[in-house]
């Protein structure tokens, strides 16, 4: 299948690149296919806990034909110093964070001379042949040449256009 070789690619091109500064196997999420969301995903949470925790997800979304790189950072207040203080289960580790302020890292495609070309996606062109070996090779050497913007995001230096920050705050009501 086209789709599941795409998402292959992208975990064997594109993970390494985060696994190399210290991001390791999120233990509450699985990669693969995730029914619930119509997506594959990648999971990979920072192993350095100082300050704040980086989750990343990679999710490619064959319906919509684009992949998302994305961080959400938060602020340690969970009590975290290794991955065994993280919960095992996906919901116990979503009720720890969902009520707290987080900031969203998204890659973006397209360039910085043209603000119209700008998306928070990348997208697959798979062609009529749905041969997903051109398609794949575009693909990672756009999200490989603008990860550097990201990492620097995620230091904290200045915005890029190649990144959208987002500072997020959850809400839920009562009843």
């Amino acid at each position: 299948r086209a789709h599941k070789a795409v998402f292959e690619a992208l975990s064997a091109g594109v993970a390494p690149a985060f696994l190399r500064r210290g991001f390791v196997r999120y233990p509450a999420y699985e990669d693969g296919w995730d029914p619930h969301n119509q997506e594959y995903t990648i999971n990979l949470v920072s192993s350095d806990f100082s300050g704040h925790v980086h989750q990343l997800k990679i999710g490619y979304r064959p319906r919509y034909s684009e992949v998302r790189v994305e961080i959400f950072r938060s602020e340690n207040a969970f009590g975290i110093d290794s991955l065994k203080d993280f919960p095992a289960s996906a919901g116990e580790w979503t009720d720890l964070w969902i009520d707290r302020p987080f900031t969203t890292l998204r890659l973006r495609s397209g360039s910085s001379w043209n603000p119209f070309s700008i998306r928070n996606a990348f997208k697959v062109r798979l062609g009529k042949n749905r041969d997903p070996s051109a398609a794949t090779d575009r693909l990672l050497r756009a999200i490989n040449k603008k990860l550097p913007f990201l990492f620097d995001a995620m230091a904290g230096s200045d915005r890029s256009p190649h990144v959208d920050v987002a500072d997020r705050h959850i809400v839920r009501r009562a009843g």
